[in-house]
């Protein structure tokens, strides 16, 4: 492959990492994303960090940095929250998982013992995709989601902008809190994470979970689910 060849071929594999933080960042998240980005530097495959440090509000973090990412020229757009840490192998599983299915997320558990985390199916029976393994979705917390471009201008086209007043500029007016309706009868918030998946799926995109990949949640301490929690989870969905 000639030179130009290979640069046009890196490039198509170029990502984007939005990184909205507080004012502190757990060294387990710093010490993978500094690894992260060195592997993709080995790698050859160009990337750029979108952040935005210490806002309280993340409906706006996150609008800000999918608005910086829109500017520039990325393919992929990989959501990190900032007291998640991982294995740059499992990034860089994911990405290619993303260049071929569009959407997919890794689940992380919550900050609590015993294990557990939030991940919403699709339907009662996942569909398990048969080339990757992945199984389809309906939400879980975005902070290990990777998203090709085209998805997120189908997304961005939907969109409205909003001025604010922090940038000074008008930036996209793309995450919302909802609210819904249960069979408990009870009215449930949905969150800016679950209510981005709602929209994806609402335009015809599929969403994807790598189900191998395991997370760290940053807390008082790195708190880890045993991938056979996550398995059984899938296997209880099915009637």
């Amino acid at each position: 492959m000639s030179e130009s060849k290979l640069k046009q071929a890196r490039a198509e594999w170029s990502v984007g990492i939005g990184f909205p933080c507080g004012a502190n960042v757990p060294w387990q998240t710093t010490m993978s994303l500094a690894r992260t980005v060195h592997l993709l530097a080995v790698l050859g495959i160009p990337a750029n960090i979108h952040a935005i440090a210490g806002s309280s509000d993340v409906v706006i973090a996150r609008d800000i940095v999918l608005d910086n990412y829109l500017a520039d020229q990325e393919r992929f757009l990989f959501w990190i929250d900032s007291d998640i840490a991982w294995q740059p192998e499992d990034f860089v599983k994911v990405l290619r998982l993303t260049k071929e299915l569009g959407l997919v997320s890794a689940a992380y558990p919550l900050k609590r013992d015993p294990p557990d985390c939030i991940v919403n199916f699709a339907d009662a029976k996942p569909t398990i995709d048969e080339r990757t393994g992945c199984v389809e979705i309906a939400s879980l917390g975005l902070g290990f989601t990777c998203v090709r471009r085209d998805l997120l201008d189908a997304f961005a086209a939907t969109k409205g902008k909003i001025y604010h007043d922090g940038n000074g500029r008008l930036i996209i007016d793309a995450f919302r809190r909802d609210k819904e309706l249960r069979a408990d009868g009870h009215m449930h918030g949905v969150g800016e994470d679950a209510a981005f998946f709602m929209d994806m799926r609402g335009l015809g995109f599929k969403a994807w979970l790598d189900p191998t990949i395991q997370l760290d949640h940053v807390g008082p301490k790195a708190y880890r689910m045993p991938l056979e929690v996550l398995g059984d989870s899938i296997t209880n969905q099915q009637p």
